[in-house]
């Protein structure tokens, strides 16, 4: 997979991994059950987990750039964009600013339910 990973545009990789990633979710979200949605969560657990290897392989010099636009940016961030903030979060707080990750925290959280809650809102005000 190296050879053809580094041979690909930048865009290409992110598609290709976004298009994977996309596919997985679709699959996992079809195990959540009416009372949990244990699909969903299974995919915010493991592709955190995943995250959190991935950035410490490019750490280490494990990883290259190419496999973290094709695996980080594109699979990870298709199957769950928890991963992602996730990541960002561990990062605000591994350069010291622990105030800022919690913020993030709270924003994020606070934040996207108030956009769901409006955006259901707003849906019911216009498809009555």
């Amino acid at each position: 997979m190296e050879h053809l990973t580094a041979k690909l545009p930048p865009y290409i990789l992110v598609a290709l991994g976004g298009m994977l990633g996309a596919l997985a979710r679709y699959g996992l979200a079809c195990i959540n059950r009416p009372h949990f949605p244990i699909g969903t969560l299974a995919v915010n657990l493991v592709g955190c987990l995943l995250m959190g290897l991935l950035l410490r392989g490019i750490e280490v010099g494990i990883a290259r750039h190419d496999l973290r636009l094709f695996i980080g940016i594109g699979f990870l961030g298709a199957v769950t964009t928890f991963s992602s903030f996730s990541a960002e979060t561990l990062h605000l707080f591994l350069q010291g600013n622990a105030v800022r990750s919690l913020l993030y925290i709270a924003a994020t959280l606070v934040g996207t339910l108030a956009a769901v809650t409006g955006g259901y809102l707003l849906a019911r005000l216009i498809w009555r």
